[in-house]
């Protein structure tokens, strides 16, 4: 039997603030990592290489979300609001 997570909720501290990820964070993520691939997916089982990547990874993480399996954030600095750091995310322990 697979338990719910609680719904979406963000969390803010000094400098960053963790917000339910949403389909719009997929965009702002693919920039700040679309030169860094390699470093990015060195320890990952999965590359992905283009925006549309990105996207449908985003819509999956989503789906899971949806599915009580986990609870998605995109990492925003607080001073500019802007997706700076990247994604975070709990997940259900098998």
């Amino acid at each position: 039997m697979t338990q719910s997570f609680a719904a979406p909720f963000s969390l803010e501290g000094t400098h960053v603030r963790l917000e339910p990820l949403r389909p719009e964070h997929a965009p702002m993520l693919w920039e700040i990592v679309k030169h860094h691939l390699d470093d990015m997916f060195r320890w990952i089982p999965y590359r992905l290489q283009s925006l549309e990547n990105f996207d449908a990874f985003n819509r999956q993480v989503l789906d899971e979300q949806q599915r009580g399996l986990s609870i998605p954030f995109a990492t925003l600095e607080r001073s500019s609001g802007k997706v700076e750091i990247g994604r975070a995310s709990c997940r259900e322990r098998v």
